[in-house]
C-alpha cells in the first residue's frame, strides 16, 4: 500500500474496529451508529489494536548546526517528557533515544514498553540530563536511530527543527 500520512489517531482508526458493544458511557465520538440502528440499542465501537500505536522518540539536544548542547534543550526535555505522558496515557508503546552517551559510550536509549512504568523510566531519564553530559552529533546519532529502533515504530524527532514549529505554528 505504501506510506501514507495519518492525521488521524492511529489508536481510534475507523479502518481498524473490530466489534461493537452496549455503549457504557464512552466518549460521544466512540458511538457506532450502524450497530445501534440494527440492534435498537446504544452501541459503541470496539477497535483493534494495531502496530501504529508504537512509537520512537528520538531527542536530539544539539545545536542547529548539528554539534554542541542547544541553547534551548530544557525546552526540547519538557517537549519529550509531554510526548511520553500523552502516549503512555493514551496506551501507546514507547522507546526513547537521547543523544547523550551513557557510561558504557552507548546512546542513552529507553527500550519499547508501554504503562506508568515506561513513564517513569523516561521521566527520570529526561530529568538526568545535564550540561555536562557528553552527547553525540545529529547526523550520527540519526544513522544510529534507523539502525536500532523499534522497526513498526513511528519515529518522532525532537531537535531544534521541532522548537522552529512550534515558534512558526
Amino acid at each position: 500500500m505504501g506510506d501514507r500520512l495519518v492525521k488521524h489517531s492511529p489508536l481510534h482508526d475507523p479502518l481498524m474496529i473490530q466489534s461493537s458493544k452496549q455503549y457504557e458511557q464512552e466518549p460521544v465520538k466512540q458511538i457506532d451508529w450502524v450497530a445501534t440502528a440494527k440492534t435498537g440499542k446504544l452501541q459503541a465501537k470496539v477497535y483493534e489494536r494495531q502496530n501504529l500505536d508504537m512509537f520512537t522518540l528520538m531527542l536530539d539536544l544539539s545545536g542547529p548546526l548539528g554539534n554542541g548542547l542547544h541553547a534551548r534543550y530544557e525546552e526540547l526535555i519538557q517537549q519529550a517528557a509531554y510526548l511520553v505522558s500523552y502516549l503512555v496515557k493514551e496506551e501507546c508503546k514507547v522507546e526513547l533515544f537521547i543523544n547523550r552517551l551513557d557510561a558504557d559510550n552507548k546512546v542513552d536509549h529507553l527500550r519499547m514498553s508501554d504503562g506508568r512504568k515506561q513513564l517513569r523510566l523516561a521521566l527520570v531519564r529526561l530529568a538526568w540530563i545535564h550540561e555536562s553530559n557528553r552527547f553525540v552529533a545529529s547526523k550520527r546519532f540519526g544513522r544510529i536511530i534507523e539502525r536500532q529502533k523499534h522497526p513498526h515504530a513511528e519515529l518522532i524527532r525532537i531537535d531544534a527543527s521541532f522548537l522552529k514549529q512550534m515558534s512558526v505554528g
